[in-house]
């Protein structure tokens, strides 16, 4: 008895799944060996989303860039590749301000700019020890 219309539709979309989880990992394996070979930063990294507050600590970040887990907390100096250090720079969150609408009176939320989430100082070895550049003030509006 030979595969059924459903049995060939099955191993066909299988086939499909394998072939595409074949070339994901096949990709996943480039981006690792890309990164690890590529150049790095010494960065100083800073959340400014959750900054640590009076006598509490920042939480710690964890992300995933292109199946590469890292982790790390504000203030931490770590080693990272130039990819990695201009994506979490990349990262933004939308800042909204309230007016007050001239013809109704009432209050209304507006977008009025963006603000890095976390930022990524270079760092500088020196003999006195390490210090960073100064951080870009940066305020997009738009």
């Amino acid at each position: 008895m030979g595969m059924t219309l459903a049995d060939k539709e099955t191993a066909s979309i299988n086939a499909q799944v394998k072939e595409e989880l074949r070339r994901v990992k096949a990709h996943k394996a480039e981006v690792k060996k890309r990164l690890e070979e590529g150049p790095k930063m010494k960065v100083e990294f800073q959340n400014n989303e959750d900054p640590p507050g009076t006598g509490q600590p920042s939480p710690e970040v964890k992300f995933d860039y292109n199946g590469i887990k890292y982790s790390v907390k504000h203030g931490d100096v770590v080693e990272w590749p130039e990819e990695v250090v201009h994506h979490v720079n990349s990262l933004t969150m939308l800042v909204y301000s309230n007016e007050t609408d001239p013809i109704t009176g009432a209050l209304r939320s507006s977008r009025s700019g963006t603000l890095r989430r976390f930022m990524c100082l270079p760092v500088i070895e020196s003999r006195g020890g390490i210090t960073r550049s100064a951080p870009k003030k940066e305020k997009v509006i738009g």
